[in-house]
């Protein structure tokens, strides 16, 4: 029996309901209870978030200026904790804050050279007049990102790289911090000899690509390759994965997609 509000014009109402298998097959029996909600009794917990930029390591009353990463467009000027933006329940958002006021005094000088034997390209840059602190450097080749490293080792950072055939452009970035202003680095143009491809014997050592990934070595184990690992890159020249092939026969997990192992391509569904 309910008791609907006075306030209504309704006095009577029709509606199905469902017992799952743990209350009908019950038994001892059970209870069921039955509500009925004039208004929508779901929760409504959106609201407006708010960021603490000095938690972030912007000084007190340092303007930032904020973007939103998935729109483009500029939200606004902000301090301390003047930035709220309204978040709805389950949501968030992804924005780019840019420290105003900042030194406009780091240099950032890059070198790029490839060692041939092992068929790596080293990149190192060296930052000047920077700070470390909370800082990286982001290395890019032909305008696609490698990879970031932490600021450190008195403002020298390296990385090393897989080196891809032909003419490439390399350049990096550092970020900056709350007191420097970041900056981009010159611009190295490096030819390479391509990736060193490991010489396998595939007579020896069988590479089958399977669903999920690939199997190396034979099924009764016999493998008289002298290789210990095998590379395998993407097709960009990103090294995937070293695997170590002294307990072959093995599986090697791969996502779907192009593979290069040695001088091979493989498929990967």
């Amino acid at each position: 029996v309910f008791t609907l509000p006075s306030d209504h014009e309704f006095v009577t109402f029709k509606t199905r309901v469902g017992l799952d298998n743990d209350v009908a097959s019950a038994p001892m029996g059970a209870t069921v209870e039955f509500r009925v909600f004039t208004e929508d009794p779901t929760p409504n917990n959106d609201a407006n978030v708010t960021l603490n930029l000095t938690a972030l390591g912007l000084t007190t009353d340092q303007k930032a200026a904020i973007s939103d990463m998935w729109t483009g467009e500029s939200v606004g000027t902000f301090s301390n904790s003047e930035f709220t933006p309204f978040l709805r329940e389950h949501g968030s958002g992804l924005y780019r804050i840019v420290p105003l006021g900042r030194a406009d005094n780091a240099t950032l000088q890059l070198d790029a050279k490839e060692n041939p034997e092992i068929g790596e390209i080293v990149l190192t840059a060296s930052l000047n007049g920077g700070q470390e602190e909370n800082a990286y450097i982001q290395f890019e080749r032909d305008g696609r990102i490698l990879g970031s490293c932490k600021v450190e080792n008195g403002g020298v950072t390296a990385m090393s790289i897989p080196a891809i055939e032909g003419t490439h452009i390399y350049k990096a970035y550092y970020s900056g911090n709350p007191e420097v202003a970041n900056t981009e680095s010159n611009e190295v143009k490096l030819e390479s000899a391509g990736v060193k491809q490991t010489v396998l014997n595939m007579l020896t050592l069988p590479i089958t690509p399977c669903k999920g990934g690939i199997q190396v070595g034979c099924c009764d184990g016999i493998l008289t390759s002298a290789e210990s690992h095998i590379d395998i890159y993407s097709p960009s020249g990103e090294m995937i994965k070293s695997v170590n092939l002294n307990n072959a026969p093995l599986f090697v997990s791969l996502q779907p997609g192009l593979y290069l192992i040695g001088n091979q391509k493989y498929m990967i569904e």
